[in-house]
């Protein structure tokens, strides 16, 4: 189990105290573990604007990458006009679309699964996991407007 805060380990501490066997100090697990989490900003992407909107996930957990998923809710108008990609915590970038799709709204569904990634999503294994994971998005069009309702990652370590 890979813990995602100090809350949750100190609330599964205390529940092994009372039973009278508890670890003492939070350890990496030996197994492969899953690290999931997630951002829901609704937050406007700027129309036609190269700085574009910025949204960061901050990960607590240490491990190195063996597999990720990337989900993405983006609602927009036009998603010919989008640039996406995903920035790992060592600067790595992903592009995950780009201005592809012309006139089809919406980009809705998880990279690395049913959505297909411009570069390989296999280029972030072997990174350490923990750091701000960074989705960018840019509008390079103007008059078709969009929101990033939400986003995820799905990290096997």
């Amino acid at each position: 189990y890979v813990y995602e805060g100090k809350a949750a380990w100190d609330k599964d501490v205390a529940a092994l105290k009372t039973a009278g066997t508890a670890p003492t100090t939070p350890t990496t697990p030996a197994t492969p573990g899953k690290v999931k989490q997630s951002s829901a900003p609704a937050a406007s992407v700027p129309d036609n604007d190269a700085n574009g909107l910025v949204d960061t996930i901050k990960v607590a957990t240490s491990g190195v990458l063996k597999d990720i998923k990337v989900a993405l809710d983006l609602r927009h108008t036009y998603v010919g006009d989008l640039d996406v990609k995903l920035v790992a915590p060592n600067g790595t970038e992903v592009k995950l679309h780009a201005r592809g799709g012309r006139n089809v709204r919406d980009l809705v569904g998880v990279y690395g699964a049913d959505l297909r990634a411009i570069d390989d999503l296999k280029k972030l294994v072997g990174a350490e996991v923990k750091g701000d994971w960074q989705l960018k998005v840019v509008d390079l069009a103007g008059q078709d407007t969009g929101v990033l309702n939400s986003w995820s990652l799905d990290i096997d370590v």
